[in-house]
């Protein structure tokens, strides 16, 4: 489809006589943060090197930017940046030479080169660093000049393997902030490995988890993360006296499938989403003290420990 950066149909990969990938497919729509989730063995990296065109398919089809990544000509492939784990810095250069080498792999015009570089290191906090030895910055300071360096000639779409691993809480919520802004302001679609839960439900739009080289699940963050596919809110009053005319309420309600008082709160589930409004209005009309109205959702550490320990559950039978 148009609006898709990348599109994956059918792939399996086998290596070693082991199915490493097997019948994969989703798709990542243009400027969403997407991002990839799984213990170690279950086929990210792999799919991560197919999608850079490193190895082919076994099986299936796999489109970047709209074309098969393996037959993509290099200029194509500007439209790609990556980020790999290892961040691949030149430790003995400086920030100001790691990025020009990489500039001229990219083919940018000596004339340009320096504007861009110097706004790149702009971008992720560094100018005052231009002339550091690399081997002299903290992991997050290497982490933010990978990324300046992978921006360099204006990406599509960004590759991250692992963006916040074994930074700081400074330096992940840095980039964390970065992430969110290159997607909202520059358009920019940002592929995420990673297995850090907290980060990912954080920062990414939709997210597939997967396992010895299966999706297990995908969608959007905000569906997966609702608990039972229902809308739950938790709605607390100003005062407790008026939560029997609540529950008289609350009773008489079509779009209220369920709902409990517990801990000084009622705990509501509604029939879909739309119905959110109309319970508003009708606590207003009549005349309920609302306090606090929060909607409950799962976490996504909750929904990924629940399915690889159902397929663990499912290995054991």
């Amino acid at each position: 489809m148009e609006n898709n950066i990348i599109e994956v149909s059918n792939v399996t990969k086998v290596l070693g006589g082991h199915a490493v990938l097997s019948d994969i497919n989703f798709q990542v729509p243009k400027g969403l943060v997407f991002g990839i989730l799984g213990p170690n063995g279950s086929g990210k990296t792999t799919l991560l090197r197919i999608l850079l065109g490193l190895i082919t398919p076994d099986t299936g089809e796999v489109k970047v930017l709209g074309q098969n990544p393996v037959s993509m000509t290099r200029e194509d492939k500007n439209g790609i940046g990556f980020v790999l784990e290892d961040h691949g810095v030149n430790e003995r250069l400086t920030a100001y030479q790691n990025i020009d080498f990489f500039a001229q792999v990219y083919g940018l015009a000596k004339e340009k080169r320096r504007a861009r570089i110097l706004e790149m290191l702009d971008k992720v906090d560094l100018s005052a660093y231009i002339k550091k030895p690399v081997g002299t910055f903290s992991k997050g300071m290497k982490q933010r000049l990978s990324l300046a360096r992978a921006l360099i000639h204006e990406p599509r779409i960004l590759f991250l393997d692992e963006p916040t691993s074994n930074l700081d809480p400074e330096g992940t919520v840095y980039i964390r902030n970065l992430i969110l802004k290159l997607s909202s302001e520059e358009g920019i679609t940002i592929y995420i490995n990673s297995h850090d839960l907290d980060e990912v439900e954080r920062i990414c739009t939709r997210i597939v988890i997967m396992k010895h080289g299966n999706i297990m699940l995908q969608g959007a963050m905000a569906d997966l993360l609702r608990p039972n596919n229902q809308t739950t809110l938790e709605v607390k009053l100003e005062e407790s006296e008026a939560f029997p005319k609540l529950v008289n309420l609350l009773n008489t309600l079509s779009f209220v499938t369920h709902f409990k008082i517990e801990k000084g709160a009622a705990f509501i589930e509604l029939i879909d989403d739309s119905s959110r409004l109309t319970l508003f209005n009708t606590l207003a009309q009549n005349s309920i003290p609302i306090k606090e109205i929060t909607q409950i959702k799962n976490s996504l550490e909750d929904l990924y420990i629940s399915i690889v320990k159902e397929e663990e559950h499912h290995e054991v039978q």
